[in-house]
């Protein structure tokens, strides 16, 4: 299993066996070493879970020299080529539809320990009243439970309502009550999916392929493989200029 950390920077967070067992392994980081590369952003704690626009903010707790980034995606890798994600929510509805009630979880990783206590309300729009803002009626009201350590951290975001709203023919919805919060382990209640797009017997066929040993160009007929799996071979083109490859000590063969 591969976490993007940040936007281009990937690091192995685990694996899953034969048998579907989930293994978690999150590594330690040298985060000077990541900044000189500039592959992700940390931010401030009340931003990194979030908590952007305010019309009523209430913080209780918020310790500001500490900054952390969310990890929200495990992507799949095998034999080093990406072949899904691996994908949680305690409802599969929640996959398809992000206004369905239930939870989901992502991980943080934090440079320190960090306690942010705190709730945030957004009211709808309202051009009579002096702030633009109708404040009997609420948008969305968050609230935040959130006691980081030093490094790698759990938080369960849970939808608690929602709100239907229609105007003349239009209907959406809208995300009303949240809640974000800091765990020690992952909640029993999260279910997990796979989302699988390779195709495995092609997949093993490559990585067959690649490692075969390596050979001198005068035994170049010689190492050809008749058969890869079930593919038997019917062609095959000694120093041609491969795409993205401009050089002619290659061998393209056909199954």
């Amino acid at each position: 299993m591969v976490e993007t950390f940040g936007s281009q920077n990937p690091i192995a967070v685990g694996k899953i066996t034969a048998y579907g067992t989930i293994h978690f392994s999150f590594p330690k980081l040298d985060l000077n070493a990541m900044e000189e590369m500039c592959f992700f952003s940390m931010q401030k704690i009340d931003r990194a879970v979030g908590m952007f626009v305010c019309h009523d903010k209430e913080v209780e707790v918020h310790t500001e020299t500490v900054e952390a980034i969310e990890i929200k995606d495990i992507f799949l890798y095998k034999y080093g080529q990406p072949v899904g994600a691996l994908l949680r929510a305690t409802q599969e509805e929640m996959l398809e539809d992000e206004f369905v009630i239930g939870s989901t979880i992502s991980w943080f990783y934090s440079d320190g320990d960090v306690e942010f206590k705190a709730n945030c309300t957004t009211y709808e729009d309202d051009e009579t009243e002096e702030d633009g803002l109708d404040r009997n009626t609420i948008q969305n009201k968050t609230s935040y439970d959130i006691s980081f350590k030093q490094a790698w951290n759990i938080v369960t975001h849970r939808l608690l309502e929602k709100k239907d709203i229609t105007k003349g023919e239009q209907q959406y919805s809208r995300r009303l009550i949240e809640q974000k919060t800091s765990v020690a382990n992952i909640p029993s209640n999260i279910n997990w999916y796979l989302k699988y797009q390779a195709n495995d017997e092609l997949l093993e066929i490559e990585h067959q392929l690649v490692m075969l040993k390596s050979i001198i160009k005068q035994n170049d007929e010689s190492w050809l493989p008749n058969k890869l799996g079930k593919l038997k071979r019917t062609d095959n083109e000694i120093g041609k200029t491969l795409e993205r490859m401009p050089i002619t000590n290659n061998i393209n063969l056909l199954f």
